[in-house]
């Protein structure tokens, strides 16, 4: 009678338990957001509980020598307070690493909004250099042809930005700003 008992406790509930104690942790695996988490397990939670209760109404019924009401109340005592317990820890789990997630993405945005910045400010700092470069060596031109009476500056050396017969669109066209 003990055997019929333990294989009928084992089949109707503990398989069922052992599936339910393992869920919450598996469904952590699928990285589901804490509401949708929480939506998922808590059925379950609640099922197993309600189940090792009919579990222990079912074994108190039956008083043999090895299946007394003491140990059948243990049983659903230990499922009571270890399922919410579990059940709890990783629900915690789920939202810590939802807001971590959540940190690391304003984190990200805040990132990408300063490199776009940096990067606009290194091309007009690209831009304010080559107009200086221009403005020199055009100054530096205007000074020689002046003090030296010459028409053209023929011997004068262009930046490497700046070619003879251009203006500064030339040097800006080397300039992309995006």
């Amino acid at each position: 009678m003990n055997v019929q008992h333990t294989r009928r406790y084992l089949l109707n509930f503990g398989l069922y338990t052992v599936s339910a104690l393992n869920a919450p942790v598996m469904l952590m695996l699928f990285g589901l957001p804490f509401r949708q988490y929480l939506c998922t397990i808590t059925l379950p939670g609640f099922v197993v509980i309600v189940k090792q209760y009919f579990a222990y109404v079912d074994g108190a019924s039956v008083s043999d020598g090895l299946n007394t009401p003491s140990k059948h109340i243990f049983r659903l005592a230990a499922v009571c307070l270890f399922v919410p317990l579990l059940y709890a820890s990783c629900a915690a789990s789920v939202w810590i690493h939802e807001r971590s997630q959540r940190r690391l993405f304003v984190l990200y945005c805040a990132l990408q909004s300063k490199k776009i910045t940096l990067s606009r400010d290194a091309a007009f700092r690209r831009y304010r250099r080559i107009m200086e470069a221009n403005r020199e060596f055009f100054t530096q031109n205007d000074s020689h042809k002046h003090a030296d009476g010459a028409s053209d500056g023929g011997g004068q050396r262009l930046p490497h930005n700046v070619r003879r017969g251009h203006t500064t669109t030339t040097a800006l066209s080397d300039l992309s700003i995006n």
